[in-house]
């Protein structure tokens, strides 16, 4: 992998903080990675396009020449092929698109595909100012504190998690042709992204699955770096 870049793109309702350990690891072994932030890039309408620029700005810190994969962590699977579709304008397109425990893009909004119950508890915890409470604060305390048992890790992670606005839930997702003719792979690391792992496996893509959690990223990131290394030996 040597002309290999990574661009480690993290959800929108996290931080950059989910990829570092990651990044870490993956540079060790002598592959480049951006980490972009999308902390500030909530504005609305259509949240995707300052969310884009911000992963092409940190794609072109790269070396030039490099073959880039975009690596999308639950909520930016999505974004992926803006991202892409940004970096592309730049003059450096992207050679893969890799999918860890995310949806799958499609046309609409995230509201369109949610599950009702999902839809009803978002409204009803956006505050008055229109933006929804700290992902951690979504689940009882119990939920984080299994996910990420270290407390110092868990401080860390939630002290950066954005408040993001309820709107980037209702507008349509960018509509990016010809995106999947690049090459594709999925990670799955927990059970409620079995469904989007089999619809990459239907398309025909490298589906890895680990025995991991949702923030698997910052409890083993070194099986992350392993099963990113084989998707894309698989890739091509």
């Amino acid at each position: 992998m040597t002309d290999t870049a990574l661009v480690l793109v993290h959800s929108p309702l996290v931080g950059p903080l989910s990829w570092r350990s990651v990044a870490q690891r993956v540079e060790a072994r002598g592959v480049p990675t951006a980490v972009p932030s999308l902390l500030a890039a909530d504005g609305v309408p259509e949240s995707w396009r300052p969310q884009a620029d911000a992963v092409a700005s940190a794609s072109a810190s790269l070396e030039e020449g490099a073959r880039r994969f975009l690596v999308g962590h639950s909520a930016a699977g999505p974004l992926l092929p803006a991202c892409g579709a940004a970096i592309a304008a730049r003059g450096s397109p992207v050679a893969g698109y890799l999918f860890v425990d995310a949806p799958l893009p499609a046309p609409g909004s995230w509201f369109d595909t949610a599950p009702p119950e999902m839809a009803r508890m978002l409204r009803d915890l956006t505050g008055p100012d229109g933006r929804l409470p700290r992902w951690s604060d979504w689940w009882p305390p119990e939920v984080i504190l299994r996910l990420l048992p270290d407390p110092t890790l868990r401080q860390q992670f939630c002290d950066e998690l954005p408040r993001v606005p309820l709107a980037m839930f209702e507008e349509q997702r960018a509509d990016i042709e010809g995106w999947a003719d690049a090459p594709c792979g999925y990670l799955q690391l927990s059970g409620e992204y079995a469904a989007d792992a089999a619809a990459a496996e239907q398309r025909g893509w490298p589906v890895e699955r680990l025995e991991s959690h949702h923030l698997g990223m910052l409890t083993q990131p070194a099986e992350i770096a392993d099963a990113l290394e084989r998707l894309l030996s698989r890739m091509g």
